[in-house]
């Protein structure tokens, strides 16, 4: 048997194996980038998550210094606009879902003492001054206590929020 004959013989077997690797080579980069595609849209399409949820606390965060600046500066009952102090609550209501328990309590405690500032006002403009001056200085003490807190509060907004508004959390580990 000479060498044609031998390669003759074995050049079908060959051509088969052959083409059969590089199938599996070209089959084996198109996956390696079909991972890597897949891979990027995950990371984008969770950059894009953080990103709507930092949005969304953002919002509740400016929402909860509009009601602290608005309620801080009421002084007279009748020029209460309880559809914007409804609309601000609402929204800062929605932060369960975007925030962790301890800024959740400090936002409960924010509408808590706005809920007094506001039943003290109602009460002090229910009460004339000269005919229950005791009284209605009591209440003004108490307007005044519940302006100090919500000023405390305003102060403490960004120390209470800096942990969940970081915009580190924003970009991958």
């Amino acid at each position: 048997m000479d060498l044609y004959s031998a390669a003759k013989d074995f050049a079908g077997p060959l051509a088969t194996v052959l083409a059969a690797g590089t199938a599996l080579l070209v089959t084996y980069n198109f996956n390696k980038r079909q991972v890597a595609i897949a891979s990027s849209q995950r990371d984008i399409a969770l950059d894009k998550l953080k990103h709507d949820v930092f949005e969304k606390r953002y919002e509740v965060y400016t929402t909860a210094r509009e009601l602290l600046v608005y309620v801080v500066q009421l002084h007279d009952f009748e020029k209460i606009d309880s559809g914007k102090i409804r609309e601000l609550r609402v929204k800062i209501d929605e932060a369960r879902f975007f925030f962790g328990p301890s800024v959740r309590t400090f936002l409960d405690d924010i509408d808590k003492e706005a809920e007094s500032l506001l039943v003290n006002l109602g009460r002090r403009y229910s009460y004339e001054a000269e005919a229950y001056e005791d009284l209605w200085r009591s209440i003004g003490s108490d307007l005044a206590e519940n302006a100090k807190k919500l000023s405390q509060y305003y102060s403490q907004m960004p120390i209470r929020f800096e942990q969940a508004m970081q915009l580190t959390q924003l970009t991958r580990d």
